[in-house]
């Protein structure tokens, strides 16, 4: 499952003579192959590694080697942020947890930033203030692992962005959209593996039209050059989409989309799906055809029962099957872009808690070293986070979450910041 990516810069190949005190510093092998054998362990090892020697210690905490380590060790990351809101207060807490075991190792607590809406892609972790009517407008970066704070675009240089945005029609003709009536709005940030950027997707719902914008922030979370200091507006989708969080996902640099519920209509390719490319910053011209409408066209009521992941690397839909009571997952394939795969199918009465109010769906986060799946699956009084064992059928709640706990997404960076500092400090509840 470790992506193997080329090795980072050579250091010179002569070992270091061990210390006149004749202690061992750690230093075996030349520097580049200890370099390249650290880069295929997983950041837990690696923490442990940090106390043997001070020559290990420095070139595990160089930035170069966290950097080069974060893109070979994407299945390494086991962690969701998680916003927790105080509406009395105006505050937000974000919290980076575990989904192993539900410990919380980074509380970045009492932020201004109850307005913002927050999106995450990668190591990413944005925050955009939406403008009256629904544009977009100040964007700040939050890096989790330091949790530090970087306006990416400051609120005096928005205060000319992000309140008009344009619907783009065929040949790029654009049209002004006022924000009157604005129904629904979304904002996802993906990361285009070609260039190292993140790119943010606005996406508003006006009266049953929507308009798009992009804003991108450069590679290691600088803006390289003047275009991307301001929301610039993109095609309109070649169908509405939905803007609830679990019917969408990023994969590979492009957003993928299922239809919106508010279409109105039957829809024959309900499970269809529509895909913008964050490089180009263009619609895929024609959705792609999900695993199970070619097969049964219109049935309107299956709709809502569809949602997308990203696992492994790959696109996963999810079909909540009521007729034979499974969670059934179709994985797209990587080089077609057209074929679907079945994947697993869990057992419903295996994977909810029928003694928990409001039990009826789940949505995976992530696959486990392990093999075992983290689901969110949402209640009528608490949201919990489960891990489940599909070999042995078992399930553990390793997180409850009240009312006023969201999760914003699943952490790709570098775990390396974190091993090595203690004990988790405070565990949700």
């Amino acid at each position: 499952m470790l992506d193997i990516h080329r090795p980072m810069a050579s250091q010179p190949r002569s070992p270091v003579a061990p210390g006149d005190n004749g202690a061992n510093n750690g230093d075996f092998l030349p520097a580049d192959e200890l370099q390249e054998v650290f880069l295929r362990l997983p950041s837990k090892s690696l923490g442990r590694l940090r106390t043997i020697c001070r020559s290990w210690r420095s070139m595990l905490s160089d930035p170069l080697f966290v950097a080069a380590h974060a893109t070979r060790s994407r299945a390494d990351s086991i962690f969701v942020v998680v916003a927790v809101h105080h509406p009395g207060h105006q505050l937000v807490d974000i919290n980076l947890v575990d989904v192993s075991t539900g410990a919380v190792l980074r509380c970045m607590d009492g932020l201004a930033l109850a307005r913002r809406r927050f999106c995450m892609g990668g190591e990413l972790l944005c925050s955009v203030e939406p403008r009256p009517g629904g544009g977009a407008g100040a964007v700040q970066m939050l890096d989790p692992a330091t949790g530090a704070i970087t306006d990416v675009l400051p609120p005096a240089d928005a205060t000319d962005s992000g309140t008009t945005t344009y619907v783009l029609q065929s040949g790029d003709a654009t049209a002004p959209q006022n924000h009157t009536g604005c129904t629904a709005t979304l904002y996802l940030v993906g990361h285009v593996p070609a260039t190292g950027e993140h790119k943010v997707l606005h996406i508003t719902d006006v009266r049953g039209k929507q308009a798009c914008e992009v804003f991108t922030i450069g590679a290691a979370g600088r803006n390289n050059g003047h275009q991307c200091q301001r929301w610039r507006p993109a095609q309109s989708p070649p169908m509405r989409v939905d803007s609830i969080p679990r019917r969408r996902a990023v994969v590979n640099g492009v957003a993928y989309f299922l239809p919106s519920h508010l279409n109105g209509r039957c829809l024959l390719d309900y499970d269809s799906v529509a895909a913008f490319d964050l490089e180009k910053e263009e619609w895929r011209p024609a959705p792609i055809r999900g695993p199970l409408s070619s097969e049964r066209p219109g049935h309107c009521d299956q709709l809502l029962c569809f949602s997308l992941a990203e696992l492994n690397g790959h696109l996963v839909m999810v079909h909540h099957n009521n007729l034979r009571k499974t969670v059934d997952m179709y994985s797209l394939s990587p080089t077609e872009g057209v074929e679907w795969s079945m994947g697993p199918s869990l057992r419903l009465d295996s994977v909810l808690d029928r003694n928990r109010k409001g039990e009826t769906l789940v949505q995976p986060l992530m696959e486990l070293d392990d093999r075992r799946i983290a689901l969110f699956v949402p209640g009528t009084q608490h949201n919990v986070v489960r891990v489940y064992d599909p070999r042995k059928e078992t399930r553990t709640d390793v997180m409850e979450m009240p009312r006023g706990h969201i999760i914003v997404g699943c952490y790709k960076g570098s775990l390396l910041p974190f091993h090595g500092m203690g004990e988790a400090r405070c565990v949700c509840g």
